[in-house]
């Protein structure tokens, strides 16, 4: 079961491009370990920053979000040069400041939440993929060991008591086939439900 466990794991894993960090969050372990796992953490953060041509995994969004914060402090100069004008136009402008700043925080939101759908939307069909690739895999073992090998053994029985005529089934037929020293090796190398 356990070995089970660790096969899948590392299924996973393969379909992430190995990418885990691990951290041993007990209070009692060694200053040094702290500073390996910090380590490691900076490296897998840098490799992940040179898959992306240098930049991280949401460098758009940063981005955008420094642009905004420039357009912000844009509108606050504005409000700071009008400071002699009306208490009216002030607040309206503050409005419209918050309006955009509104709008692009739900902007910046809408995007955050369809990556983090589509990262969550692929990790499901891999998981999916896996899980019928286990089931295959169980169809196989079970088909072999149980259904096969009992037809195989009433097959050969049948051939060994008849000493004659020995049927063969190929794809839709059962041929009937001469009994000889080869007609195991025939049997074998001809068997139905290869996978």
């Amino acid at each position: 079961m356990v070995s089970e466990i660790s096969r899948i794991l590392t299924e996973i894993l393969k379909e992430c491009d190995d990418r885990k960090v691990l951290f041993d969050n007990r209070r009692n372990i060694p200053k040094s370990k702290k500073d390996k796992q910090v380590q490691d953490l900076l490296n897998f953060v840098e490799q992940i920053s040179k898959k992306n041509n240098g930049k991280p995994f949401m460098a758009d969004l940063s981005l955008e979000l420094r642009e905004n914060e420039a357009t912000l402090e844009e509108k606050q100069k504005q409000i700071q040069a009008m400071k002699g004008q009306s208490k009216q136009e002030i607040a309206q402008v503050k409005k419209e400041m918050e309006k955009t700043y509104n709008e692009m925080l739900e902007g910046i939101k809408e995007k955050i939440a369809n990556q983090l759908k589509e990262s969550l939307n692929d990790v499901k069909e891999q998981l999916a993929k896996a899980q019928v690739a286990r089931k295959i895999q169980f169809f196989r073992f079970w088909w072999e060991n149980t259904v096969f090998r009992s037809w195989r053994k009433n097959a050969l029985f049948w051939f060994w008591r008849k000493n004659t005529f020995f049927p063969v089934l190929a794809g839709k037929y059962i041929f009937p086939v001469l009994a000889g020293k080869y007609i195991f090796r025939f049997w074998r190398e001809n068997a139905f439900f290869r996978f």
